[in-house]
C-alpha cells in the first residue's frame, strides 16, 4: 500500500512540475486524485457522490481550477476523510490510520464502531487457532 501511495504522491497534477511549489488548489488537487484512488472510486463514482460533474473532478485533480470551500467540504465527506486531510502537504506523513474511513453522522460513527468491534473479534479468534497450532507443532516436533 504505502508503495502505491508513494508513487502516486510523485506525480504532480498535470501541469505542474514536480520542483515547483505547490499552492492550495494544487495541494488540494493531489490529495483529491490520491483519496479518490485509495478509495477505489473512478472520476465519475466520485462525481455521482459529490453531485458534481466527472468534468468538473477532473479539472480539480489537474490542479487549474480555484475551488471553493463547499465543494472541498463535499469532496471530504464523500471520500470519507476529515477536511483538513486534503489541504495536507505530505500525506505519506501521516500514519496509516489517518486513511481510515472518517464518519459524519452519527449513524457512520456507530456503524463503524461495530466494523471495528467484529475485526478485534476476527482477530482474536485467529490469534487463538495461530497460538494452538503453534502449540500442537511445539509438541509434535518434541515427541
Amino acid at each position: 500500500m504505502f508503495t502505491k501511495l508513494r508513487s502516486l504522491l510523485r506525480k504532480p497534477p498535470n501541469g505542474i512540475q514536480g520542483s515547483e511549489i505547490m499552492n492550495g488548489n494544487e495541494i488540494v488537487a493531489k490529495n483529491l486524485r490520491m483519496l479518490r484512488k485509495i478509495r477505489g472510486l473512478s472520476q465519475i463514482e466520485l462525481a455521482k457522490k459529490t453531485s458534481l460533474s466527472n468534468t468538473y473532478i477532473c479539472e480539480m485533480e489537474s490542479g487549474q481550477l480555484n475551488i471553493s470551500i463547499k465543494v472541498v467540504e463535499r469532496l471530504a465527506k464523500a471520500l470519507e476523510v476529515p477536511l483538513k486531510m486534503l489541504f495536507e502537504e505530505d500525506l505519506l506523513a501521516l500514519p496509516l490510520s489517518a486513511f481510515e474511513r472518517f464518519p459524519y453522522s452519527p449513524e457512520e460513527k456507530e456503524k463503524l464502531r461495530v466494523e471495528k468491534e467484529k475485526a478485534k473479534e476476527k482477530l482474536r479468534r485467529d490469534f487463538k487457532k495461530l497460538k494452538t497450532a503453534l502449540e500442537a507443532f511445539e509438541l509434535e516436533v518434541k515427541g
